[in-house]
């Protein structure tokens, strides 16, 4: 019976003035649900309330099989996660299901797909790691009586923000800093084709920093501390579900942006290319993920079901050097 079960939530998008979620019960099984509530107010439910308040129904009767959604976990070829996931050193990576209410209909499979191409690259990467790549730690099996080869997550080291944000806030100050960001992802970037792959997703979403904050001498002292305390700086988080991550990320940010770049001095300490459920083998087939447009290299004149060539990440990186430059010009201009 239904009644006896406990529930917590899976997961949570909210898309306009939609929520969509997806619900775990006890005994493992998945259900999908909609709502007018904010995320917040359904992050803050208990089971009980889950039970009594939300409308929701077994994932089988929307037409989507839950094993569809989750890549399967093989001992002898992919590393288990055995860390402390609250660890706040690391992030935990699972695929936004519930993005694209069309997508996570008609084509669930997917996701599963995604997450098995980017833990093939990451049992590559563990072996052979670069200090430019994010580090991968491990997967995620989901805790019984759901199936125990269900990788339900990916776990990384968790840096400090992503470029995004890091310049949407302000902290973006010279070239300098944009010659150190460049080379890094340029270092990233060659090992990542020395290992034979093709990233295919370059964008400022998904380039990681580990930055320091320490007061700007140029402000008063009185002015800088108050408006420092008021800010605080993000997590960078690796959303490899979402093509268009960094723009949704940058929104929650926007508010606090000059006040933090004008209060403080962000010290790049090192910067990290990853996200890499997009990730083909050089000759590959691009298909499922690339760079959304804006970022994608369109006067290569390639796209899904072309082969994948090292010139896609060289003329990414060229991408995000322009917008480095162009969005450090518009700063110096105001």
């Amino acid at each position: 019976m239904i009644s006896k079960l406990s529930f917590k939530f899976f997961q949570i998008e909210r898309k306009l003035d939609e929520t969509r979620f997806l619900v775990e019960d006890s005994n493992g099984q998945l259900y999908y649900g909609e709502s007018w509530k904010q995320v917040k107010r359904l992050e803050a439910m208990t089971s009980a309330e889950i039970r009594s308040e939300l409308e929701f129904e077994p994932l089988s009767e929307v037409g989507v099989n839950a094993s569809d959604f989750f890549a399967t976990f093989e001992e002898a070829k992919m590393t288990k996660f055995t860390g402390d996931l609250n660890d706040p050193a690391v992030f935990v990576k699972r695929q936004r299901f519930l993005v694209d209410s069309e997508n996570f209909r008609e084509n669930p499979e997917r996701f599963r797909l995604l997450t098995a191409r980017e833990i093939e690259f990451c049992e590559v990467l563990i072996k052979d790691p670069h200090p430019n790549l994010c580090e991968y730690l491990g997967v995620v099996l989901a805790d019984a009586p759901a199936p125990e080869d269900r990788i339900t997550d990916l776990v990384y080291t968790r840096y400090s923000i992503d470029l995004f944000t890091f310049v949407q806030r302000g902290y973006l100050r010279d070239s300098e800093q944009v010659e150190f960001i460049i080379q890094c992802v340029k270092d990233g970037i060659s090992h990542l084709h020395q290992l034979g792959y093709v990233h295919c997703d370059i964008s400022p979403g998904n380039i990681f920093l580990i930055t320091h904050n320490s007061e700007d001498t140029s402000t008063s002292k009185d002015d800088s501390s108050s408006e420092a305390s008021s800010s605080s700086e993000g997590s960078a988080s690796e959303d490899s579900g979402s093509e268009d991550s960094s723009s949704s990320e940058g929104s929650a940010s926007s508010e606090d942006s000059s006040a933090s770049g004008e209060s403080l001095n962000v010290r790049i300490e090192n910067v990290v290319l990853g996200d890499f459920d997009a990730a083909t083998k050089e000759g590959g087939i691009l298909d499922l993920k690339r760079a959304p447009d804006g970022w994608w290299p369109e006067d290569l004149e390639l796209d899904f079901g072309d082969c994948a060539v090292f010139e896609i990440d060289h003329h990414g990186l060229e991408k995000i050097k322009d917008w480095l430059l162009e969005c450090l010009s518009e700063s110096d201009a105001s």
